[in-house]
């Protein structure tokens, strides 16, 4: 998640962790190798592939940094705010998310509406949704996102809800838009009627909760969070970046929401990426970084094997 590479120097974050901008290309070699090693079906770049400071050589940032991932295939990318903001549209092509799709010809696969959602069948029992949690968003639609944003900040004042993930500039969140969430709902019931289960992937947080300053967020997270929740015997885990610090959360259906820390703000020469592993019951996941391999995975809320 956030790899975000740019030939530029290193920075602090507000919260004090270094950014290695150039390093970032580092932790896509040791990624990659890693899903090599693991004989991984899939890997999923969580978005902000390049970082938006890149300015005018942001497609030579993107270009060099998607040449570090062709040593493993097939690998999906995500859209993120910085890729939105960075690149100047057609935005279908801008991570060469297409020609993702095409790759993934082995495995079972849904193209949502836009073309950026997706769900994908990836082993025996498990399917892997992914959402464009920038499907209203300022870079694409500026007029509907204003109008969205608006709509959702006097909605959460009316409730008295202090969401600081609405008030943040504009081009830091989106939103998934109605056609998806419609499509989301489709692909759940049928994953429940074929009892299979589900992660959910992203790359802004569905829980404001598991953010370090609550400020990066999906707009309609709130919408998107109780739709999962109607479906805790399918949605295993979500899975999303975007917040750098990384953390957890347990939302009010109890499903497992996990924050993955950002690519380029590891220890240099250190990786930073995430293993998922999908077995009977719940997932794993084997995150790398932060000088240590820690394994974390949710209960089984399915009672055992299906």
């Amino acid at each position: 998640a956030d790899v975000q590479y740019a030939d530029i120097p290193n920075a602090r974050s507000p919260y004090g962790a270094m950014r290695s901008y150039r390093d970032a290309l580092n932790k896509v070699r040791f990624a990659v190798k890693d899903w090599v090693d693991q004989s991984c079906v899939l890997a999923v770049d969580l978005g902000d592939t390049i970082d938006r400071r890149s300015g005018a050589a942001a497609a030579l940032a993107r270009d060099t940094v998607m040449s570090n991932f062709q040593g493993f295939a097939p690998v999906l990318h995500i859209l993120g705010n910085h890729d939105l903001s960075a690149l100047p549209p057609p935005h279908p092509q801008l991570l060469d998310t297409a020609g993702g799709h095409a790759a993934l010809g082995h495995l079972d696969i849904d193209c949502g509406p836009g073309g950026y959602c997706c769900d994908i069948q990836v082993g025996l029992g498990w399917r892997i949704i992914v959402l464009d949690t920038y499907d209203v968003a300022v870079r694409r639609n500026a007029v509907e996102a204003r109008a969205l944003r608006t709509r959702l900040l006097q909605e959460s004042r009316q409730e008295g809800i202090c969401a600081a993930y609405l008030t943040e500039h504009e081009e830091l969140n989106g939103a998934v838009g109605e056609k998806q969430i419609d499509w989301l709902r489709e692909r759940l019931e049928l994953a429940r009627e074929s009892m299979e289960r589900t992660v959910v992937l992203a790359h802004a947080p569905l829980q404001p909760e598991a953010t370090y300053f609550g400020d990066a967020a999906c707009w309609n997270c709130q919408e998107v969070s109780d739709l999962l929740d109607c479906f805790p015997d399918v949605v295993a885990l979500v899975v999303t970046g975007h917040d750098h610090y990384g953390g957890e959360v347990v939302s009010k259906g109890g499903i497992h929401h996990r924050v993955l820390e950002a690519a380029m703000e590891g220890a240099k020469g250190v990786p930073t990426h995430a293993l998922l592993e999908l077995c009977p019951g719940s997932p794993g996941l084997q995150m790398v970084g932060r000088g240590a391999v820690r394994h974390w995975k949710p209960p089984d809320l399915t009672g055992g094997e299906m």
